[in-house]
């Protein structure tokens, strides 16, 4: 479900929702910006950009995952307290809040290994 233009019912592939950032004085609405993404498991596609690569993000929602283990990466940004969902990945499904294409050399390197991924 997602509260972008909705409430909207999801494709079920993850259990949980899509929500709005929340305004406060530490955190702007859209999140802009680089930021380090921290990964919470191994995966090869995250993998391939390195240990804590930074990802260019530009965003007004995130996925809050009912299974934790859903989560693939974080993001917590300066002075922010509670982390933001970067990634999340399930089976043969992995997708990304930030913006690989506008991310440099850890962008091109993830889409690379999206390309040779086979789950």
């Amino acid at each position: 479900e997602s509260e972008e233009f909705g409430p909207v019912q999801g494709l079920d592939w993850l259990s949980g929702r899509v929500v709005r950032l929340q305004r406060t004085a530490e955190r702007k609405v859209p999140n802009m910006g680089w930021c380090p993404v921290q990964t919470l498991r191994p995966h090869p596609v995250l993998a391939a950009s390195g240990e804590k690569p930074y990802f260019y993000f530009v965003h007004s929602y995130y996925a809050q995952c009912e299974d934790l283990d859903d989560t693939l990466a974080i993001i917590c940004p300066e002075g922010d307290e509670e982390p933001i969902t970067a990634a999340v990945a399930k089976n043969a499904l992995i997708a990304v809040q930030f913006h690989p294409e506008k991310s440099s050399a850890s962008g091109l390197k993830l889409l690379e290994a999206f390309c040779r991924w086979t789950p």
